[in-house]
């Protein structure tokens, strides 16, 4: 029997070189033809790209050779990853490479959470290079992962083909805010983290990126109880309003979402008409019922925001207070 399918894999390729007519062969794509990945996968991506979001296929980006890839080490897990040029992102890549990690306490955390509770899934908004999502998906959790630049999501998409965890990870490259439109995004020269929206092309360097709402990912949640980490410069304040995201909540149990806030006090705290905009973004959270924690000591915070830490966690009332990361 393993005679027959192996001649018949011979024939197959004999029979695809002789199509094409010439000797040079693409062996990613005879190792397609070989052994074809189940169409499940497949159909599945077709599906959401009728629902209106195009889900990346990761395989389209393993001939990116000018995409740098190194092994990251978190805890006991090690997995591929790529990344920039350690001078261009003076943080996350700079850290993977000399073997250190970025955030690797809050990381460590949020896995421990998913070891308890694997039934979820982890919604990464702004997912960079995947410093969470990697991780937390090679530790089979379902993650669908949003990054709106091009440059980078190639990188998060080729370390997900790399690592075999496709059918972990769902990635899609958007930005995010309180309405679907096209914006313009500027990059930091030496902190490829720090992408934001401009609004318009005039500033030099800018990409186009596709901007969407929160409501629009949920058909692509798997599980109906999902953790949120999101970190997308300043975005937060659109992302979660009634418009764009009320719907999200209303379907999704979201248990908890952990935010980079280090920007919301020296931003908006300044001006009354910017506290009243930090105000009315709150309540979006204090109405649907969750208290707000530091997520590295795990203690809960006052209502003052602009002296709250740099990254905080919303937890949703009547969840265990003793331990954070429990549900």
């Amino acid at each position: 029997m393993t005679r027959m399918v192996v001649c018949g894999i011979f024939l197959l390729i004999c029979i695809y070189v002789i199509q094409r007519g010439t000797s040079r062969v693409d062996f990613f794509q005879l190792k397609n033809i070989a052994y074809p990945r189940s169409s499940g996968k497949t159909n599945e991506r077709n599906r959401h790209i009728q629902l209106g979001l195009q889900v990346l296929e990761p395989a389209q980006f393993y001939n990116h050779f000018d995409v740098n890839c190194v092994n990251a080490t978190l805890g006991n897990l090690s997995f591929p990853m790529c990344i920039y040029d350690p001078q261009n992102d003076k943080y996350i890549s700079k850290l993977v490479a000399a073997g250190q990690y970025f955030e690797s306490d809050l990381v460590l955390k949020i896995l421990k959470f998913f070891r308890i509770h694997p039934d979820l899934t982890f919604v990464d908004l702004g997912a960079n290079l995947g410093t969470y999502s990697l991780p937390i998906a090679h530790s089979g959790v379902h993650v669908v992962s949003v990054e709106p630049n091009k440059d980078t999501v190639r990188r998060l998409a080729k370390s997900v083909h790399l690592g075999r965890i496709e059918n972990n990870v769902d990635i899609f490259n958007y930005a995010l805010s309180n309405e679907e439109s096209t914006t313009f995004l500027k990059f930091d020269a030496v902190n490829r983290g720090n992408t934001y929206m401009a609004h318009d092309g005039s500033c030099s360097g800018c990409l186009s990126a596709e901007v969407t709402v929160l409501n629009k990912l949920i058909p692509f949640i798997k599980h109906k109880r999902v953790l949120i980490k999101i970190d997308t410069q300043e975005a937060e304040i659109k992302i979660f309003q009634r418009k764009g995201a009320a719907k999200f909540f209303d379907e999704i149990d979201v248990v908890m979402i952990q935010m980079e806030w280090h920007f919301y006090p020296s931003r908006y705290g300044w001006t009354e008409d910017g506290r009243r905009r930090v105000d009315r973004f709150l309540e979006f959270f204090y109405q649907r019922g969750y208290d707000v924690y530091d997520p590295r000591t795990e203690k809960k915070l006052g209502r003052n925001w602009y002296r709250w830490t740099n990254d905080v966690l919303f937890k949703k009332e009547g969840l265990p207070k003793n331990q954070l990361f429990v549900i």
